[in-house]
């Protein structure tokens, strides 16, 4: 639609209240214990309107058309802790502490849809001659906790950390509620050791080995353990239920073992510090919405399906190139690297399964690995076709060669086979960050490497014939055509007989970036001139986001996943909004 006239008639516009207030209560029992009480609040109110035209846009057909919902989310924690600390002699200290607490979160909503508006002047819902559709619902789930921790060092050498924690979620089946998270952790501080002193290398040196258990329950439905049935099979205005969610009483934690390896170290007089690490993540127990027969009248289950293994190293570094002081130049550079090896180890009756457009979970390869057809050029002439007979019918010159992996002469769903993967070789980031009297500079750069993307907007721009109403990417002036047989963009042709827009390797791109992300320049002025304005400090500052971008992917933003945080559908790319480019003003005023 014209673009001028969606920007001018149509409308949208957010409007939200948040409320964030904590208190406590703390009592010093005896000089090393201590008793505190605490009550938070997160209280959440969003108001959305959205408004489209009866003149230009999607609302044309049904006379303009309004949306109006609110949401209320509501976040309570009780939490309750004694603290212990204690030093013996010189050399040993001991802390620790116990503790619990609830949280409570609810989560209400309400949506009311018009049509039918008398001209594009009257927007409200009050003028609307048709309620068409409303709804409203309340979720909530809680949780409890139980928790403690005693720490050991010695002599600020050796250091010890043993942590021990209970959770119960409302989310999971009534007997699988709760899930034990044991964790250890040692350093050893070697730079502390006599056979150190006289070394000139290192300024500090530490090793330190952990292991830990920790449970997750996130993307999970605040009833997913449950069966439940919802409103709204209404028939000739009398009201109905209906069975909406099967229920999974055995539902529980997602837990994950990881043990790390690391070492911290400074060296040239602290202006170089480094820290490494080694990971084994091994996660069992995988929450994933398992598919079912549909004749069971659902298509999935809340599960515990399977296992899965992350190996990865991640090296962070800070380097102080130049230290001159309050009055003179710094200059110091951040840097990180990390690398993540990732494999679904084990599946529910060694079953895959498939989400979204391509993504798949199957043993032996990443998480959401891609998964169709491979593509193997276009068909130049009629012999070609009547080569690969094999083809669909109707295939012609200028449709897509897909190859035949399994040998049987047809192409169908059992040609498919892993095509690409969304985890990336490596992933970085690099900050600049530069100081001169009151003047300071940061420049933060982040980077992937090795990942694909799947650009699902292509199946409907690319669709060439097919009637979509997308526009269509520039590749189009680049399909077959009789006086164009070398081509590497399909036929034009009404209704697809080829089905080119399969899910095939053709839509995946390489989705390396490098990406100015984050540039702030300030200046703090000295205090004498802040003081004569009542001021202890004031600093004034321009930040800009997401300013420049270098990628070969052709979509909007390389930076994407149109599902949100789904781990498993990550890396495909569906008209998801790009992340907007932002300039802000500000000032921090102290008193």
């Amino acid at each position: 639609a014209n673009p001028v006239g969606l920007a001018k008639e149509n409308y949208a516009e957010e409007r939200s209240v948040r409320v964030l207030g904590n208190t406590f209560a703390n009592f010093h029992l005896t000089p090393d214990i201590d008793i505190r009480a605490s009550v938070g609040l997160d209280h959440l109110n969003l108001r959305s309107y959205m408004y489209d035209s009866p003149i230009v846009g999607p609302a044309v057909g049904s006379n303009g058309s309004a949306v109006v919902s609110d949401r209320y989310v509501t976040k309570l924690l009780y939490e309750g802790t004694a603290t212990f600390s204690r030093d013996f002699g010189e050399n040993h200290a001991f802390s620790g502490v116990v503790g619990t607490s609830y949280e409570q979160n609810t989560n209400e909503f309400n949506r009311v849809t018009g049509q039918q508006f008398p001209t594009e002047y009257f927007r409200y819902l009050t003028s609307a001659a048709t309620i068409t559709d409303g709804t409203s619902s309340l979720s909530d789930w809680s949780l409890i906790s139980y928790f403690a921790r005693v720490s050991y060092s010695f002599a600020n050498r050796y250091s010890a950390t043993v942590n021990l924690r209970t959770d119960g979620s409302s989310r999971f089946g009534a007997d699988r509620r709760f899930g034990t998270f044991p964790s250890a952790s040692f350093l050893w501080r070697v730079s502390e050791e006599s056979f150190m002193q006289d070394q000139g290398l290192f300024n500090d040196l530490a090793l330190r080995v952990s292991y830990g258990r920790t449970g997750n329950q996130q993307d999970l439905g605040d009833l997913a353990s449950r069966g439940l049935y919802a409103g709204g099979a209404n028939y000739e205005d009398l009201p109905g239920i209906y069975p909406n969610q099967l229920a999974n009483p055995e539902l529980k934690w997602e837990t994950t073992d990881q043990l790390d390896i690391g070492t911290d170290f400074t060296v040239l007089g602290n202006r170089l510090s480094v820290t490494l690490d080694y990971y084994i993540k091994k996660t069992k127990d995988l929450l994933v919405e398992r598919p079912v027969p549909q004749t069971t009248g659902f298509s999935s289950i809340w599960y515990n399906v399977g296992s899965m293994e992350n190996r990865g190293i991640e090296l962070t570094a800070r380097a102080q190139l130049l230290r001159g002081g309050q009055d003179g130049l710094n200059w110091t550079v951040d840097f990180n690297i990390a690398k993540n090896d990732n494999k679904v180890t084990e599946l529910y009756n060694g079953e895959p399964m498939n989400f979204g457009f391509v993504s798949r979970v199957e043993e032996g390869q990443p998480l959401g690995a891609f998964y169709g057809y491979v593509t193997d050029g276009i068909f130049r002439t009629p012999e070609e076709v009547a080569a690969h007979a094999f083809q669909s019918t109707g295939t012609a010159p200028g449709d897509i060669r897909f190859k035949d992996l399994n040998g049987d002469g047809v192409i169908n769903d059992a040609d498919r086979t892993i095509i690409g993967s969304p985890w990336p070789d490596f992933t970085g980031g690099l900050t600049n960050t530069l100081s001169y009297r009151g003047f300071d500079l940061s420049l933060f750069v982040q980077f992937s490497q090795g990942n694909e993307i799947y650009n699902a907007n292509r199946i409907y721009q690319e669709a060439y014939g097919l009637g979509y109403l997308d526009n269509m990417t520039k590749r189009a002036l680049e399909r077959w055509t009789p006086e164009n047989p070398d081509a590497k963009e399909p036929r034009a042709v009404w209704g697809d007989p080829n089905n080119n827009i399969r899910n095939s390797d053709r839509f995946i791109e390489d989705g390396s970036y490098i990406r100015l992300k984050n540039a702030v320049l300030g200046y703090t002025f000295p205090q004498s001139v802040a003081g004569r304005f009542g001021m202890r400090s004031l600093r004034v500052y321009l930040q800009g986001q997401n300013l420049l971008t270098s990628t070969d992917y052709s979509g909007f933003d390389p930076e994407v996943n149109y599902a949100g945080e789904h781990g498993v559908t990550r890396g495909t790319d569906f008209y998801t909004l790009p992340q907007a480019r932002s300039f802000t003003v500000g000032f921090n005023v102290g008193f």
